[in-house]
């Protein structure tokens, strides 16, 4: 566990639109009025207009000349300020994106009312009125830049201060702000978007339904908690009162593509062919003699297909053809005969002595098309890229004081051979299948008094499939005759047991036929008050995260052979003598969860005309992670027992309770000129534990106890006939064990 303070103070002078990206919106309109001599001046009149949906805001300027509009909804603006005795102000072109706090002064020389200072507003370049760092990309960058797969995600990589984590088959990753990829936050119009198991993208949104990303990299608020690496949200469109749509196709082919380096000239070009296709439109909801939603509902629909076949020529180092008949004259290493610690003459094992589990698990093996011994053999690979998605959103205006918009993602991929296996038995497949919703809305109670609600949920299904499951072949082990290695049969858990070569491409996929699910319900609520030069901000956001996972890393058993028995690890595999070796267990089913909640009160406070404090507080209140299925144990206190002592125990909690998360937060922001900005911010942070730390909870004893036997090199005592050896099946089991006092992270 890391504890430490993380201070951030930063003196920049910054030339990109800096935003945040949480669930809570910060989304503001701000300034200060003056007159020509620089007096300011109280009891304006403030209006802004959203040029594409004519949703009207208003506000009153205080005794300080300032005026704050808070949630307003992203768009370009109209804002006019007006009072007797001056000249009307009129900026037009305002751009705001979602979170930004756009800052628009106004001079008002004296004068009559039908009088106007007209001013075409430049887009705002430099966030003035907050403490944290950064950038808001938008959508001529999403939907122009060339991105591989058009994966919205990477342009994040693309930001100062973030750079691309480390990748896995659930998706993309990042880091920022010294923070590794646990400390991140990925979400979905402030829903959160990323797997509860690790912090990666568990969907890619389509491009063209996307308006902008919000890149984060700072300190924040007391209204963001959790998190101190990268922030990162994509924020779909909503429609406006004009119709815009896009047709796309997007095509990859083998005819546009080079030839890899290895690839044989003499050969044709591997077929591939990838279609990404779709499209999208947004505007008012009208229905001809029904409803005329101009103004007040708007529409956006969006639909991605994706229909992509390869074929790739991976290589991987095999048996040769001698070897798998004992015979490794071909290697200069002397094979040593384990009964008599004396060399094999030639180097050629005797065909008794060759095991007949290893000449049934070479049937799995292709023959090698190369010479040699390492990458021997280039294959054939087929793999398939299928996915189907929809976006879908409606935003409706109750007058100019309530707004409400909800938004849908479905999201279904299938892919086929995701990792190029050269090996066809060792071909991974993975269907996915998420969805993420969102419900919001926004109340103007009084000119100074809003409140922001919104719920959302996410949820995916994420399964690994082996060759040998995808293919209905279902006592492929027990079929070789492993005593006690017959999971596929016992455990309805298709293949083999996985087998490690040193130097050779292995067999068997272990980590493979795991089916898990993870879902996130999420609620928030945010009051806003202003008072003077004060904007207080005051609420809380609830969280229940659940993760299900039904995975063991090798469930149907491992036998690695490392050359330690006879010098070379393939005459160890012939001979069937293991330096190494797991049994067989069942996965079982882990379903664990809890909730992460954060309270918060938060004072933007504008001393002077030039200089924004931020002074807040948060309290973080995350409950004991427990298993909500029952069948999950750990090791007490004394690193000995065994808890709970019953099965299944619904509700068993992993770890105390911790009451002590309280973390303050304070941000400071002074304005030298129009292109300067010093900022000051400093925070504490609690960073929850993965669930991943849990979910593995299911494989210890005495439900699915594990053991690794290891064999004596001199002595062997392991084998394909006798795999836990001498032991037995008896031996002490592995245990994997969080502690019961485990406190977040304190960053």
């Amino acid at each position: 566990m890391i504890r430490r303070i993380s201070v951030v103070l930063i003196f920049s002078v910054l030339v990109a639109t800096n935003v945040l990206a949480q669930l809570a919106s910060q989304t503001a309109l701000v300034g200060t009025v003056t007159d020509s001599g620089g007096l300011v001046l109280p009891g304006a009149q403030v209006v802004a207009v959203n040029v594409g949906t004519r949703d009207t805001y208003g506000a009153t300027t205080n005794a300080e000349g300032y005026y704050h509009i808070q949630f307003p909804r992203a768009g370009k603006y109209e804002i006019s300020i007006t009072l007797s005795g001056f000249q009307t102000f009129k900026a037009t072109n305002v751009e705001l994106a979602t979170n930004q706090v756009v800052r628009t002064n106004a001079v008002m020389p004296i004068g009559g009312v039908a009088e106007s200072v007209n001013v075409e507003a430049r887009a705002q370049v430099l966030d003035t009125d907050r403490a944290t760092i950064s950038e808001t990309i938008g959508e001529r960058k999403i939907v122009e830049l060339p991105l591989s797969g058009r994966n919205v995600w990477s342009l994040a990589s693309t930001t100062p201060g973030v750079l691309g984590g480390l990748n896995s088959d659930i998706g993309l990753s990042f880091r920022g702000a010294g923070q590794r990829e646990i400390q991140n936050s990925l979400s979905l119009d402030g829903i959160n978007s990323s797997s509860n198991l690790l912090a990666a993208t568990s969907m890619r949104p389509i491009a063209d339904a996307v308006t902008e990303i919000q890149v984060q990299t700072g300190s924040t608020s007391a209204e963001y908690g959790s998190y101190l690496g990268v922030h990162i949200n994509v924020v779909t469109k909503s429609g406006t009162n004009n119709v815009h749509g896009s047709l796309f196709d997007f095509v990859q082919d083998d005819a546009l593509d080079e030839r890899g380096y290895f690839e044989n000239r003499a050969n044709p070009k591997n077929p591939r062919q990838r279609n990404q296709f779709g499209a999208q439109m947004d505007g008012p909801l009208v229905i001809p003699r029904l409803y005329d939603g101009r103004n007040k509902t708007f529409f956006m629909g969006a639909y991605e297909g994706v229909r992509g076949k390869a074929l790739s020529s991976p290589f991987a180092s095999i048996p040769t053809a001698l070897m798998r008949q004992g015979n490794f004259s071909e290697v200069s290493t002397p094979i040593r005969n384990p009964l008599t610690g004396q060399p094999f003459p030639g180097n050629i094992i005797p065909s008794s002595q060759l095991s007949p589990v290893a000449q049934k698990l070479l049937q799995y093996y292709p023959a090698a098309s190369g010479s040699g011994t390492a990458n021997n053999f280039q294959g054939s690979s087929a793999n398939t890229d299928n996915v189907d998605q929809v976006m879908a959103r409606v935003d409706q205006n109750l007058g100019n004081k309530v707004r409400l918009y909800t938004r849908y993602n479905w999201h279904d991929s299938f892919n086929s051979n995701v990792f190029n296996a050269a090996i066809p038995i060792t071909e991974v497949t993975q269907p996915r299948v998420n969805k993420n919703s969102l419900f919001s809305y926004t109340h103007t109670l009084r000119p100074n008094l809003l409140n922001d609600f919104r719920v959302g949920y996410h949820r995916i299904d994420f399964d690994t499939l082996n060759y040998f499951a995808v293919n209905g072949v279902a006592s492929a082990g027990a079929d070789l005759g492993i005593p006690g290695f017959d999971g596929d049969v016992r455990f309805n858990n298709p293949g083999i047991p996985s087998i490690n070569l040193n130097n050779f491409s292995g067999l068997g996929a272990g980590g493979t036929n795991w089916f898990q699910f993870d879902t996130t319900f999420q609620m928030s609520n945010v009051v806003a008050y202003t008072r003077g030069s004060h904007n207080v901000r005051s609420g809380f956001d609830l969280r229940r995260l659940t993760t299900g996972r039904r995975a063991a890393n090798d469930a149907r058993g491992l036998f690695s052979f490392t050359g330690d028995i006879t010098g070379y690890s393939v005459a160890d595999f012939m001979l069937g003598l293991p330096r190494t070796v797991i049994p067989q267990t069942d996965q079982r089913q882990g379903h664990v969860g809890g909730w992460r909640n954060g309270f918060f009160i938060n004072d933007v406070w504008q001393p002077s005309r030039n200089l924004t404090l931020s002074l807040g507080l948060r309290y973080e209140l995350n409950t004991p992670v427990q298993t909500y299925a029952g069948f999950a144990s750990m090791l007490a206190e004394d690193f000995e027992t065994i808890i709970p002592s019953s099965f299944p125990t619904k509700g068993f909690k992993f770890h105390n309770p911790n009451y002590k998360d309280i973390a303050p937060r304070l941000g400071a922001t002074y304005r030298l000129g129009e292109k300067t900005v010093v900022r000051a911010g400093f925070g504490i942070y609690f960073n929850p534990n993965q669930m991943n730390t849990f979910t593995f909870l299911t494989n210890n004893p005495p439900l699915a106890a594990v053991t690794t036997f290891t064999s004596d090199p001199a002595n062997p005592t392991l084998s394909f006939s006798s795999p836990t050896g001498a032991v037995g099946p008896a031996g002490r089991p592995d245990v994997i064990s969080p502690t019961r006092d485990l406190p977040n992270a304190r960053k």
